[in-house]
Formats: structure tokens, C-alpha cells, sequence
């Protein structure tokens, strides 16, 4: 059996062309990749999010949404400045850090004001109590940069706990 050799031959100006015109396809899908991507263990969360949205800068989740895509690989819940009004406790979960004070723009800012507030609605009863965060039970969590306010607790012997 007879071996033949198969030469290609690619002339410069094609393969220059080829090359040129993938390199800017390239470089426009990581653009728009980088600018939709979600960030590495980061769920981005803002008062204007929605249960619906993605959690990514561009799309960004309302707060008890976020905190239920944490997961071992999206530990990080980012919030914008804004006041998040709870209507019953949050129940912290492990393993998390929540920071606030995150301008429109994403970037940190000691004048991006983030508060949690929990308005005096379903107070808990036996005794009556209106808990803004309840960390029962829960282990290696932080939260940093931010207000935590909880309303004035209706009735007689309420108490109101932050």
C-alpha cells in the first residue's frame, strides 16, 4: 500500500483574515460574557429586585429570594443602599455573609446607606415579640454594612428584638 502526502496550503492574506475576524467575534462574546456573568459566589440583591430575577448585577434579586440561591458555590449576598422592609422575621441560614452599602453602580460606598427594617406586621406570640432576624440553630454566618431596625412591637408586653 502506496502512503500519499496531502500538502495544505493556506495563503497569508486568508488565514490573516480568518484570524482577524475571530479574534473580534471573541472578544465580543467575552465582553458581553463578562457583563451578564454572574460573579463568583456572589448573589446580588437590591429593594427594586424581584423573586423572578437572576441575582446577577444586571439582574438583581429581592432579598429573601437571594438568601434562598445560597448555596456552597454562592455564599455572598451583595445589597444596594435601600431600605429591604421585612414583614416577618428572616431566618439567617449558615455558611453566609451578607454586606450591604453597595451604591446603583455596585460599588462600595460608606454613603450607600443599607438598612434591614422589620415593619410591626405577624408579630410572633407566646410571649409577643417582633424579630427582625432569628439566627436559631445557625453557625459561620456574617452580615456587615448595614442598619438593622425593627419597628415598635404592638400590644400590651410586646417586645421588639433586632
Amino acid at each position: 500500500m502506496k502512503m500519499r502526502t496531502l500538502t495544505l496550503r493556506i495563503e497569508q492574506p486568508l488565514l490573516t483574515r480568518f484570524i482577524r475576524r475571530s479574534s473580534v467575534t471573541l472578544a465580543i462574546l467575552l465582553m458581553s460574557y463578562a457583563i451578564w456573568a454572574q460573579e463568583c459566589g456572589v448573589i446580588y440583591c437590591s429593594t427594586s429586585g424581584t423573586t423572578t430575577s437572576t441575582g446577577t448585577k444586571a439582574d438583581p434579586v429581592e432579598l429573601l429570594t437571594g438568601l434562598s440561591m445560597v448555596n456552597a458555590s454562592n455564599s455572598r449576598l451583595y445589597l444596594q443602599q435601600g431600605t429591604y422592609v421585612l414583614t416577618a422575621a428572616l431566618d439567617m441560614i449558615s455558611n453566609v455573609t451578607i454586606v450591604g452599602g453597595f451604591d446603583q453602580y455596585w460599588n462600595k460606598s460608606n454613603a450607600a446607606l443599607t438598612t434591614i427594617f422589620r415593619d410591626p406586621s405577624g408579630p410572633q406570640v407566646g410571649p409577643p415579640r417582633l424579630v427582625a432576624i432569628q439566627c436559631v440553630g445557625v453557625s459561620d454566618f456574617r452580615m456587615q454594612d448595614m442598619t438593622i431596625q425593627t419597628s415598635n412591637a404592638l400590644g400590651n408586653g410586646a417586645t421588639s428584638y433586632g
